[in-house]
C-alpha cells in the first residue's frame, strides 16, 4: 500500500450494519457491513468483530478505489439497521 500524506480534511463514510440469522441447519447469526462508497461488503459473527474487520480492510479499499486519502483521514459512521420481516419471523 502506498503512503499517502494527509493534506485533506477527514472524510466520513457511512457503513450500514445489519444482523441476520441464517436459516440453515445451524441457525447461525451473522453481522453484515455494507458501504457503497467503498464497495464494501463483509461479515462477522459479532458486532465487535465486524467493526474490527471493516477497519482491517478499510486501507486496502481506499487504495483500490483510488481515493487520495491517508487512513488517518477516514472516518466511519456505523448505522445499525434492523429489518422488520426478520424480527417478526423469530
Amino acid at each position: 500500500m502506498s503512503n499517502v500524506v494527509s493534506l485533506s480534511q477527514p472524510v466520513t463514510f457511512d457503513v450500514t450494519v445489519t444482523h441476520a440469522i441464517a436459516r440453515d441447519a445451524n441457525d447461525r447469526s451473522v453481522w453484515v457491513a455494507e458501504c457503497d462508497a467503498l464497495h464494501l461488503v463483509t461479515e462477522a459473527e459479532t458486532y465487535e468483530g465486524l467493526v474490527n474487520r471493516v477497519w482491517e480492510v478499510m486501507p486496502d479499499l481506499v487504495e483500490v478505489n483510488g481515493l487520495s486519502l491517508a487512513p488517518t483521514d477516514v472516518r466511519l459512521r456505523f448505522s445499525h439497521v434492523e429489518i422488520a420481516p426478520q424480527l417478526l419471523a423469530m
